[in-house]
Formats: structure tokens, sequence, C-alpha cells
């Protein structure tokens, strides 16, 4: 996995000096945008509904029991979350936009048929099987524009999006009255390719639509001769409304959808995780 990471980590280093390198031969009209700052950062409360699914097996054919987070554990479909959002307008054409979240849940539910979770099983009965969730999401996102003048853009976006998972169970195994904790831990990388742009839709250009929506599927052997692999699916998307109120300090809302597939193999282990987050963000915005 860290030699993935570290070929990620080349090619954004690499993509940032080409940029570079272009960015100032057009910097008198960098700031010729909808947007009309260089440096622009959000701080701002994100409430989604929450659906998430879990299922964890074994290679061995034996199939772990699918799991509604919300519905069988009782996890909150409803949380508010911090996020953070950044974007440096680099040149006229290109930009690069960053986007960070988390989310933490637990939920603790009686069952009453036993719950199979890779190569262990827990309990149904009197004593509550407990659960958690924690998903860390960092997006960055490279944008260049098709069209870009001071009122409209429309770009082509390539991005990735690094889920941060972690899942268990505590409860009573089967045939044993110790508790005992089995979770598992993903870190998924998932690329997405998809379109963004901006208007500026008043003529004092203090009202700015703006809107991402990306989308991919791939496959991953993270470490080789590991067996660790990942297949993902990500869905990307959302649309917002800033109001540049002063001259550095403006506000938004808008909302963000996200969806998340991923089949994680590990040895003896075999997950698949689904989750979405769809709901309303308001924000506070510093340009510079």
């Amino acid at each position: 996995m860290n030699q993935f990471f570290g070929r990620i980590i080349s090619a954004v280093l690499l993509m940032t000096v080409a940029v570079f390198s272009s960015a100032y031969a057009d910097d008198e009209r960098a700031f010729d945008t909808p947007y009309g700052d260089r440096f622009w950062f959000s701080l701002g409360a994100y409430s989604p509904r929450l659906d998430t699914t879990v299922q964890v097996g074994n290679n061995n054919g034996e199939v772990g029991t699918r799991i509604d987070f919300e519905s069988n554990f009782g996890m909150s479909k409803n949380k508010t979350l911090p996020q953070l959002r950044a974007s440096w307008q680099i040149a006229r054409k290109h930009r690069l936009d960053f986007n960070a979240f988390s989310l933490k849940r637990d939920g603790s539910q009686t069952s009453s048929v036993n719950i199979k979770w890779g190569d262990k099983e827990f309990e149904a009965g009197d004593v509550p099987i407990q659960a958690f969730f924690d998903v860390d999401v960092f997006a960055l996102y490279y944008s260049y524009a098709l069209v870009a003048d001071p009122v409209k853009e429309f770009s082509l976006s390539i991005g990735l999006s690094i889920q941060d998972i972690s899942t268990g169970l505590r409860g009573t195994l089967e045939g044993d009255d110790q508790l005992s904790t089995e979770q598992v831990g993903v870190t998924a990388p998932l690329p997405s390719i998809g379109l963004s742009g901006g208007w500026a839709f008043t003529d004092n250009r203090k009202w700015i639509l703006s809107y991402r929506l990306g989308a991919f599927a791939i496959a991953l052997d993270l470490d080789q001769g590991s067996d660790e692999e990942i297949k993902g699916k990500l869905i990307d998307s959302g649309v917002y409304i800033y109001h540049k109120t002063f001259k550095h300090i403006g506000f938004g809302g808008g909302i963000d959808y996200f969806r998340i597939d991923v089949d994680y193999e590990k040895r003896d282990l075999a997950a698949n995780l689904e989750y979405s987050f769809i709901g309303p963000t308001l924000f506070v915005t510093a340009y510079f």
C-alpha cells in the first residue's frame, strides 16, 4: 500500500509542478474568473442523511451477515459534521480544490439472530451488540477550464478521494462468555473524473453558483504479493451558492452527495461497505 501512495503523491507533485510552469505565464489574468480571488477557504456544517450497509465474510466462501447500521443498530440517520473546503486559483484555467470531513458513529442493539462477521459469529441474546462506523474523507481535485471568463467557468476535473474507514462489532461470540471486538480498517483511494464550474449570475458578481459532478469505478491491487485488493465505485457531487458579502468574507450553502461502494479483500477477509451521504451544507468563506 505504501508503494501505491508513493506513486499517488509523486503524480500529484508532478502535476503541480507542470501546472506551476504554465501558471504565471497567465498570471495577469489569474483572477479574471467568476470567483475573482486567488485563494479561498470555507468552514461549514454539513448535515447529511446517512445510509450505511456493511457485510464482512471471508475468502473461504463463508458470507457475512449483511447489516444495515441505521436499522439494525440504531445509528442516527442524520448528523451534523464540520467540513473544510479550500481552493487555489493557480491561473485562469487551472484550479486546485480540497474538501475534508469526518464522521464517527456508534450504536447498540440486542439482536434476535446470530451475526456472522468475518470468521466470527456474535450470539443473539440478552447482551446488546455494539457497533461503530468511522470514516475520514480527504479529497483533492484539479480542474482545467474549457471555458473561463469573468462571468462563467466550465471545467474538466480529476480528483482523488481518500476514504479512511474503520468499522466493527463488540459483543459475545458464540461459545464464549467474554466480550470480543472484531473490526475492519480500510484506506480506500478512489479517483474520480467529472465536471465542475461556476457562474456569477448578478451584475456585481457577488452571487456565484458553483457545481461539481464526479464518478469513477476502479479495481486496485494495493500491495503486490499480499492479496490486498480494493474494488470501488464513487459518486461525488454538489451544488452551492456563494455570496461575497464583504471584500474578504462571504457566506453560502448548498447540497453535497457522496455514494461509496467498496469491496475489500485481504488474506482471509472479504468485506463490502456501502454508504451514502446527502444533505445541506452551510459555510463561511474567506477570500484572499
